[in-house]
């Protein structure tokens, strides 16, 4: 059923309609059908809201729309994905910049 479903990928650098999922799924002899690329995804349960396609993202975005979608475990393990921030070289030492960058940091380490 998950395969025969139309799916939403992020993809940020744009464009790309496979994701570390479709590596999954092809190593178990799968494959999705993805209609939809996006950048972020913040923008993903908007969609997903709004149509009848399906998406993975992350846990955390999910749970903040399950009024309005139906939030699932997906029927295989995905790969996680590494976050960074980055700055301009002349925002380095910018007393509220690093305070912000410090305070992030602490936060994505509690989990």
């Amino acid at each position: 059923m998950f395969c025969a479903l139309e799916h939403v990928v992020v993809s940020p650098k744009g464009g790309g309609f496979s994701g570390p999922a479709d590596a999954a799924l092809e190593a178990a002899g799968r494959r999705r059908t993805v209609v939809l690329s996006t950048s972020g995804f913040l923008i993903v349960p908007e969609v997903v809201s709004r149509s009848d396609m399906i998406a993975l993202i992350p846990r955390r975005i999910a749970d903040g729309w399950s009024d309005q979608v139906q939030v699932v475990e997906p029927p295989l393990t995905i790969p996680g994905f590494t976050i960074a921030s980055v700055w301009h070289d002349r925002t380095t030492n910018h007393a509220a910049q690093r305070w912000l960058r410090e305070r992030l940091s602490t936060l994505a380490a509690e989990g």
